[in-house]
């Protein structure tokens, strides 16, 4: 499909940092899988990279392109897709950007889906589920919710300290 070479060359101008030859490419690849009569991965993957694109940018068009991420990657769970650990990304980017916003109760309700699906996927003691307990700490932390940004930021040093085995250094 000549969508995912736009969307692939979008997102090494991306990476690259040419923001705006980015969103060109990545819009007319979100035009281009729009026309497929079903939805998948692909047309997820470039709605969150134009989504990250925009929010780097700091454009508000960030936010109707997450959505329009999570609810594909909803539709396409539900189908039969299931969930996977892209999603919990989805989830996780969504609400680093919300907190970026000064979306706090966006933000967390994203991380504690990211915090959900991630466990589901690969299990409750993966980093990745860490990672998303301690990017709700910090929302909590900037919320003046200390009792809960401790107790994410327990939770994260808990997992990181399974994963990384009794003979780490730090710990």
């Amino acid at each position: 499909y000549i969508a995912e070479v736009y969307t692939r060359i979008g997102q090494w101008l991306a990476e690259a940092g040419y923001m705006e030859a980015s969103t060109q490419l990545l819009i007319r690849g979100m035009e281009l899988w729009g026309k497929l009569e079903e939805e998948d991965d692909r047309l997820a993957v470039c709605a969150e990279t134009l989504a990250k694109v925009f929010g780097n940018m700091g454009a508000p068009e960030a936010e109707t392109y997450f959505e329009k991420a999570v609810q594909i990657r909803t539709r396409y769970a539900k189908t039969g897709g299931g969930l996977d650990e892209a999603f919990g990304r989805c989830m996780n980017d969504y609400g680093l950007w919300c907190k970026r916003n000064n979306k706090r109760e966006d933000s967390m309700r994203h991380l504690l889906r990211a915090a959900d699906i991630w466990s589901k996927v690969l299990g409750p003691e993966h980093p990745q589920v860490a990672t998303a307990h301690l990017n709700l700490s910090t929302v909590c932390y900037e919320g003046g919710f200390m009792s809960q940004a401790a107790e994410h930021a327990q939770t994260a040093l808990s997992i990181r300290k399974i994963a990384a085995g009794p003979r780490h250094p730090l710990y």
